[in-house]
């Protein structure tokens, strides 16, 4: 799950901050897909803080600091221009942050979160037992 969040709608305002978009949601995505696939993108900074490395890791460490609950929820998370130019403008960096984050979230074989196991797997489970159950029933009964 990439979650990409514009300053220019919602400002800064990702989680742990006054009119936070996402502070409930985050977490609930990390327990249900787990930390490894949910990366975080806030976008349409100015090119002046994603190209200057000082000014950028300011911006990530102030980010880091306020928002804690985005990067315990997030495998990957960073700030970048505008995203709908052709190209987007990410920093040099993002891009190779990206698509690590992409290939690793895409071959991940996690295992499924409790929720899954207990809504998927243990129906189907009771599913067979019952009808493993009725199989000997009548088989037994029919000897």
């Amino acid at each position: 799950m990439l979650l990409c969040h514009s300053i220019k709608n919602r400002r800064f305002a990702i989680t742990d901050v006054m009119d936070a978009l996402y502070t409930g949601f985050l977490p609930r995505a990390t327990r249900e897909i787990g930390k490894a696939k949910v990366g975080v993108i806030v976008h349409d900074m100015s090119m002046e803080n994603i190209l200057d490395d000082r000014k950028y890791e300011e911006k990530m460490e102030s980010f880091r600091r306020q928002q804690p609950t985005t990067f315990k929820n997030a495998a990957m998370v960073f700030i970048s221009g505008q995203l709908a130019d052709s190209p987007p403008q990410l920093g040099p960096g993002n891009w190779t942050e990206l698509r690590t984050f992409i290939a690793k979230a895409s071959r991940l074989s996690e295992a499924p979160p409790h929720k899954a196991l207990r809504e998927v797997l243990l129906p189907a489970f009771l599913i067979f037992a019952i009808i493993v159950a009725l199989i000997v029933g009548l088989s037994v009964g029919l000897t």
